[in-house]
């Protein structure tokens, strides 16, 4: 049986030679890696280099997006030259506690202001500046040559937000820049839609310290800070705060399990337990099993 090495080789089977290792064209024409290799040497045709190849575009949108290690196992290069490739088209290195640049999101950098950017990809716009820096793309600056776009009005509708909603929130249902909301509220002379509360009534004040801090918080929807610091200046106490004892309460003392006792008192179980400690007094398990 002749072999097929010994088939003429075609201008076709030519072309290939030094496009690829000789053990794959070799595997592609059904020939032997050394007749292949013998033919290329007479053809005086280089071989294949992997690592001199030019980077396709499937290889470009993978820079970032996997480590760099991982890009050489799949394309067979090396890192350092996947290394290199990435450095020239100035993409970071892939880490995946953040979240990748798509090329459609690398293009409007620059295009549009920061704000708008980070709006649009629900990104922060230090990020965005962040890496606008590192791409050296210059700040948004609208060419004098452009048309001046006329700024849509506002609508009835629009100015209700306004005066209900943060100015975040009317951003995000509006599509309207951050600084545009603001810039709006201000001229109209609408005030913030949550102002803080500085002046307490007669009302709110009775509840501190008669009930905790927390619970008065809570109601008044007011900070825990802003209630602390009231109730401080009043000179009151917390109520949730370290008391002394009674009596009656030193003679409840082991006469029912820790837990159960600091729920009549209102009292935690370490305090009622420390209590009883220091008293000396047996817990009511002991108690009950030398009965």
């Amino acid at each position: 049986m002749v072999s097929w090495d010994y088939r003429p080789w075609k201008p076709s089977e030519i072309a290939l030679l030094g496009t690829a290792p000789d053990a794959v064209i070799a595997q592609k024409l059904n020939r032997r890696p050394s007749s292949v290799n013998n033919q290329r040497q007479v053809m005086r045709i280089a071989k294949f280099d992997n690592r001199c190849r030019p980077y396709t575009g499937e290889e470009d949108q993978l820079l970032g997006t996997v480590s760099d290690k991982e890009i050489a196992r799949r394309f067979g290069r090396t890192e350092a030259g996947v290394r290199h490739r990435r450095y020239t088209l100035r993409i970071p290195t892939f880490n995946p506690r953040f979240r990748v640049w798509r090329a459609e999101e690398r293009a409007l950098l620059g295009k549009f202001p920061d704000e708008e950017v980070a709006r649009r990809l629900g990104r922060s716009v230090s990020a965005v500046l962040s890496y606008r820096h590192v791409l050296r793309i210059g700040t948004f600056k609208p060419a004098a040559s452009h048309k001046i776009v006329k700024m849509k009005p506002w609508s009835n509708r629009e100015l209700a937000l306004l005066r209900s909603l943060s100015e975040i929130e009317v951003s995000r249902r509006t599509g309207r820049t951050l600084n545009a909301v603001k810039t709006r509220r201000y001229k109209s002379g609408i005030p913030l839609a949550k102002p803080t509360r500085l002046s307490w009534t007669l009302e709110e004040e009775s509840l501190l310290g008669k009930l905790p801090d927390v619970e008065v918080a809570a109601r008044l929807k007011r900070s825990l800070v802003a209630v602390l610091t009231r109730r401080y200046r009043l000179g009151r106490r917390d109520p949730s705060s370290r008391r002394g004892w009674t009596k009656a309460e030193y003679d409840l003392l082991g006469t029912a399990p820790d837990r159960e006792i600091a729920q009549r008192l209102g009292r935690k179980v370490e305090a009622v337990n420390a209590c009883r400690s220091r008293l000396r007094i047996p817990n009511w398990n002991s108690h009950k099993t030398v009965a």
